[in-house]
């Protein structure tokens, strides 16, 4: 009997612990994804997928579950976006390509991307840590 409630002991503590480790990583919300008009984009993935997950895409409403601090948001047609999460509330506009590009153009694009999203966490931990 009492290793019956040793495990459930734990997995109470378990379920109770993932949202807050979820909180330490960065803030968690629902974003709704929109072109210039307003209107919701469907399919905008968070690009690269993070911690392994399947990628993330918005749906038809143009809403998403994110988390974090800094995601890349990129669809077909439009400019990659470096999000910063804690300075978003409710919609986000992606701008609209404004000129053709290669698929190694659009690959460099996130590349740089991601690289800004590297200096600016790093960045972010060294000077919390001082």
């Amino acid at each position: 009997m009492n290793r019956f409630w040793g495990k459930f002991v734990i997995l109470i503590a378990i379920i109770f612990c993932m949202p807050a480790c979820a909180i330490l990583d960065g803030s968690s919300k629902i974003i709704t994804i929109v072109d210039q008009r307003g209107k919701p984009i469907e399919g905008v993935i968070v690009a690269p997928p993070t911690y392994s997950r399947r990628p993330q895409k918005s749906n038809a409403n143009g809403r998403m579950h994110v988390g974090g601090y800094f995601l890349i948001l990129e669809k077909d047609g439009y400019m990659e976006q470096l999000l910063d999460l804690r300075k978003v509330s409710g919609e986000v506009v992606l701008e609209p390509e404004t000129a053709t590009r290669t698929s190694d153009e659009r690959a460099l694009a996130l590349a740089k991307l991601q690289q800004e999203k590297i200096e600016r966490k790093g960045a972010e931990f060294y000077s919390d840590r001082n």
